[in-house]
This record gives C-alpha cells, structure tokens and sequence, in this order.
C-alpha cells in the first residue's frame, strides 16, 4: 500500500489524512523493527490481547477507533502486554474534546472518553499526540504510546 499523499506524522491534518497516517505509521515502525503488526478491532479485547501476545517481541499495535470501546481495565492490561513485549501503539480514536466542543458531545457516550488520558493512567507514555477536529463537535486524537520501561531503556 502507498500513501503518497498522506502528510508526514508531525503535521495536522484532516481526520481521513490522520487515518492514512496512522496506517502508514504502523507499517514503517513494523518494517523498521522487522516484526508483525496488528490491528485490532475493539470487538474483543481477550481475543485481541491473546492474538498480540503470539505474535512476539517488538510487536507493533494499531487501532483506528477500536480503543474507546474498551474498559479501563482491558486497556491496563493492552499496557502491560505492549510492556512485556516491547511493542508500541498508535491509534487514531474518538476522544472527548476541549472546552465548548465537550458540551456538545451527547452526554453518556463513551467516545467523550478521554483517551489518551485513560492510556496514561493505564502505564503508558503517550508521545506525539495530537487533537483533530472533525465536523461540529467530533475531537479525534493520534499518536503513538509505549510503555515508560520502555522509553527508559
């Protein structure tokens, strides 16, 4: 797959230029550390956790609006796995939005989650992160997060 002309990872973009960073980023990082990646789809966490933990060191995680149908608990042990096995994460997720534009987001929806907040909490360092706009009131959020072990290593 190319993506000629999706902007580089650095640079803000429109939600569907995020989505094509985001893919392009799990292959480049899966081809520079020469392992698997995989993409989940939220549907089920163990089933997801069980599939990433066979497929080895250096796994390399991608979610494109998977994540925020998690539990807190499921993303604590996405964590503790991406730490064991030396794995990274990026993500392109729904995430509650700043200011005016969270009131505007339908009271008692999980996509008002903040995501990155809740990767965080859950062990992880969240790096490169950035907050797109997309329509009204959507707030969408990228980047990438590893474990802090690793990082510190």
């Amino acid at each position: 797959m190319t993506f000629r002309s999706t902007p580089s990872w650095d640079q803000e973009t429109t939600l569907g230029g995020a989505r094509d960073q985001v893919r392009r980023r799990v292959e480049e990082q899966a081809a520079r550390r020469n392992v698997a990646a995989r993409w989940i789809d939220g549907v089920d966490p163990a089933a997801e956790l069980d599939t990433i933990r066979g497929l080895g060191r250096g796994v390399v995680v991608g979610s494109e609006m998977a994540l925020w149908r998690w539990s807190a608990d499921a993303l604590a042990r996405l964590c503790e796995l991406v730490r064991e096995l030396d794995g990274l994460l990026v993500f392109i997720e729904p995430t509650a939005g700043l200011g005016w534009r969270r009131l505007l987001q339908l009271p008692g929806r999980r996509y008002r989650r903040d995501i990155p907040a809740e990767l965080r909490a859950a062990g992880f360092i969240v790096t490169t992160q950035v907050r797109l706009r997309h329509g009204g009131y959507g707030t969408y959020v990228r980047g990438e997060a590893r474990h802090i072990a690793s990082v510190a290593e």
